[in-house]
């Protein structure tokens, strides 16, 4: 046993970290989505434990891939955002704690969201000829707390509108990750603060899997010269699509 799980769970949870953290560095966001539905999927974790590791996740992966970048995330759209997402992290952690037993209901939302947010990778909308304006920022954190908070997979709706801003692709990706960082950070202090959990065994779960998530976002971050940033996107557009009809029909 591993951090209270099989060895054979183990891996399994390594490998779906590693390609979520490459796709995550290649295209912006997916890591929650495909280590939750993985999770869920194989029976590896309960989706609320998984939560909480991912928590630890995104900070090692977006701290390794943030550093020497700060200077690109645009400040003041991320504080319109984070008004309304870090009070809607909450709620979706409280409701995500108050429905754990509910497994259908937890794969048909899971579901529902990774088919919605496959689609956004093969959606390629025309940026906006001037940057949206602030209460625009605010609106979309709604969701993006919400669905953070819920199931780690915050990354939809805000994705949708930064790649529509008139922004350099470097303001895009690296104020994506920030606000990642934030909202599991939100996660984290109500987790321990409010519902006063220690996740000890997830938190030893994610200690043991940072090297694979900096080697994997490493590695990312190399062969983004390497290979088409359109070949992953159709190859995750093509795994989420399948996996996210699967969660809801079966």
């Amino acid at each position: 046993m591993i951090g209270g799980i099989s060895i054979y769970a183990f891996i399994m949870l390594q490998a779906l970290i590693a390609l979520g953290c490459f796709v995550q560095v290649t295209t912006g966001f997916a890591l929650g989505l495909i280590v939750m539905i993985g999770a869920v999927f194989f029976n590896i974790l309960p989706p609320f434990e998984m939560t909480v590791i991912l928590m630890f996740l995104v900070w090692a992966n977006v701290g390794t891939s943030l550093k020497g970048n700060t200077h690109f995330v645009k400040k003041i759209p991320s504080l319109y955002l984070y008004t309304t997402a870090i009070p809607m992290a909450g709620v979706g952690v409280w409701v995500l704690y108050n429905i754990q037993s509910d497994i259908p209901l937890i794969k048909t939302i899971l579901g529902i969201v990774t088919i919605c947010a496959s689609g956004l990778l093969m959606f390629k909308p025309a940026p906006y000829a001037k940057q949206s304006a602030n209460w625009v920022f605010s609106l979309y954190g709604i969701a993006m707390g919400f669905l953070g908070g819920l199931l780690s997979t915050g990354g939809p709706p805000i994705m949708y509108l930064v790649y529509r801003q008139p922004w350099a692709i470097g303001y895009i990706r690296y104020t994506l990750l920030t606000s990642f960082v934030v909202v599991s950070i939100v996660r984290f202090v109500f987790v321990w603060g409010v519902l006063h959990l220690f996740p000890i065994n997830e938190l030893l779960l994610a200690v043991y899997s940072i090297p694979v998530v900096y080697l994997s976002t490493k590695f990312a971050q190399w062969s983004s010269t390497k290979i088409p940033t359109e070949i992953v996107k159709r190859l995750a557009f093509i795994t989420l699509m399948i996996s996210g009809i699967s969660m809801v029909v079966v």
